[in-house]
């Protein structure tokens, strides 16, 4: 079976941008201009709050990355997600979101990283959201075991060959809100450069 991570984008742009890559000026222009109520883009309509609280999650994303022995080329990720997303499938109707899939094949221990669920979500909300879930639902132990953790290509493989792991987050009951997927982080980004994706 090829796996694939699914990196989603607006139709008309450029795939493979960060906010990251811009000025805090810069970056907070963009953000005041995508904030809308939806799901994709509600964070972005307290840009200032969204922008310190990434920053801080971005260098737990590459201290705890480079703590498992990870070399990643840039100081930043780009972000997909593994398999693909019923949730920004979902939201992504109404913004002309459209895709592209990577085999994960193209990527050594070095290049990727990954999250259960988003990044912000688990490094900020894993406690709470295990104390909401398990009020209402109590076969967590593998969705527990997940949260607040940074997991290298090999970990993730493990998970995926032993656990049906994208089974079971498609199965999940996780809150609309939380964006229930397992993202992707990108470390090198000089492998995305549309010689070796196809469209989703």
């Amino acid at each position: 079976m090829n796996i694939y991570v699914t990196h989603y984008y607006k139709q008309g742009t450029t795939p493979f941008q960060s906010l990251s890559a811009l000025s805090d000026q810069e970056a907070l222009r963009v953000m005041e201009q995508l904030g809308s109520d939806s799901p994709l883009f509600a964070r972005f309509k307290t840009p200032v709050a969204y922008w310190n609280t990434r920053k801080q999650v971005e260098q737990w994303l590459l201290d705890r990355f480079t703590a498992k022995g990870a070399k990643p080329a840039a100081a930043y990720p780009l972000y997909a997600v593994l398999g693909s997303s019923a949730w920004i499938e979902k939201y992504g109707t109404a913004f002309d979101i459209i895709s592209i899939r990577i085999s994960l094949t193209l990527f050594s221990a070095h290049d990727i990283s990954f999250t259960y669920p988003d990044s912000m979500v688990s490094y900020e909300q894993s406690n709470r959201l295990v104390q909401q879930m398990e009020a209402t639902n109590d076969n967590l132990t593998w969705q527990q075991s997940m949260y607040g953790q940074v997991f290298t290509l090999d970990e993730i493989q493990q998970r995926l060959a032993n656990d049906n792991l994208l089974e079971q987050i498609s199965d999940s009951e996780l809150p609309e809100e939380t964006a229930p997927y397992i993202e992707a982080q990108i470390w090198n980004h000089g492998l995305l450069n549309g010689e070796k994706t196809f469209p989703g």
